[in-house]
């Protein structure tokens, strides 16, 4: 009889201490599980809400969330063979949604700041935007115009889209032309000085359009 109960104690520890291992494990690996996924999950949040904020609220706070965007990012990479293939999936998928809301809002601010540039070369031939009278533009001002012009391209002809120099051209080949009209009243010293800013903007639009036509290529084959 003694013999049976101990038997019958031997094997309920035996049963306990199988259930206390199983319950031990679920749970180990439940905490480990979550806190994988934890920062996916907040990850997941981050690109949920970027995707509700609106434009302007994006484009004013655009350095933060870029910020933000790293730092969530570092930490996952460095678990990434931790995390299970799904995971893993959802984590690449939610990283390919925030690089096609980069690139819709860099191509945004982009043609922003350069509507900004564009106001000020149609400021330069002392003009507004979209009218292309320069009967502003004198005998007496026009080297100081020329120069102004060249001033600004040369500031910003790195960051100037094909499309950019599109425009650019339009209003140059505009300027050309009152050059042309007040051509006979002008000094071989006024000549000689427009006639260097020329050389200037051919040069800068001989290094920068070609290339940003090139670029625009390669991104269209991407």
């Amino acid at each position: 009889m003694k013999t049976r109960k101990r038997k019958s104690w031997k094997q309920a520890l035996g049963v306990l201490t199988a259930i206390a291992v199983i319950i031990f494990s679920s749970v180990g690996c439940g905490n480990n599980g979550y806190k994988k996924n934890e920062d996916v999950e907040s990850f997941k949040v981050f690109i949920t809400d970027l995707k509700a904020k609106s434009e302007e609220d994006v484009k004013e706070n655009w350095e933060v969330i870029e910020k933000e965007y790293k730092e969530k990012v570092t930490v996952i990479d460095q678990k990434t063979d931790e995390l299970e293939s799904e995971i893993k999936e959802e984590y690449e998928q939610l990283k390919k949604d925030y690089e096609e809301l980069k690139i819709k809002y860099n191509a945004q601010m982009k043609e922003k700041d350069f509507d900004k540039n564009l106001q000020k070369l149609y400021g330069a031939v002392l003009t507004n935007e979209g009218d292309m009278d320069l009967s502003a533009v004198t005998v007496s001002n026009i080297v100081d115009v020329y120069s102004s012009f060249v001033e600004i391209v040369d500031l910003h002809k790195d960051e100037y889209t094909r499309e950019d120099w599109d425009e650019v051209d339009v209003l140059w080949d505009a300027l050309n032309k009152r050059k042309n009209e007040l051509e006979d009243n002008l000094s071989n010293e006024e000549r000689m000085k427009i006639s260097e800013d020329k050389v200037k903007y051919g040069t800068f639009k001989a290094l920068n359009k070609l290339p940003a036509k090139s670029e625009e290529k390669r991104s269209v084959g991407k």
